[in-house]
């Protein structure tokens, strides 16, 4: 296996909007219950804790490019949190992460991974 996706075992790679820039994050299924985090996130010391779980985009692509062109799906993000607008999108299938939001926040489940991907901002659409 491409030494760059060795850690990318057990996680949720996910595209987190916030403050209107993106960054890609990968990390267990915890970091993405975010009513457990709520307080951390309204006072802005959820994004220090995360920092790092930070993917480089540019990483992603070379890797993705090099070697799973081939295996379109794997690695690939299955999370988009807008913090921005307070929306989660969900494609994981094994936890409902759309029902673990924060009050005022809306979680929605995207059924299908090409339904999701397309939400995915062009810019960081790393497989393609």
């Amino acid at each position: 296996m491409n030494n760059f996706f060795n850690s990318f075992k057990s996680g949720v790679l996910t595209l987190v909007k916030h403050r209107n820039g993106f960054s890609y994050y990968y990390g267990e299924n915890s970091w993405w219950l975010l009513d457990d985090w709520e307080d951390k996130i309204k006072s802005n010391e959820y994004f220090e804790l995360i920092s790092t779980l930070k993917v480089d985009t540019v990483d992603l692509q070379k890797n993705y490019a090099d070697f799973f062109r081939k295996n379109y799906y794997h690695f690939l993000p299955c999370l988009y949190i807008d913090f921005d607008n307070k929306l989660l999108y969900n494609n994981f299938y094994d936890q409902p992460l759309e029902d673990r939001i924060i009050g005022g926040w809306k979680g929605i489940f995207i059924e299908t991974s090409v339904e999701f991907l397309k939400l995915i901002p062009i810019k960081y659409r790393y497989w393609e």
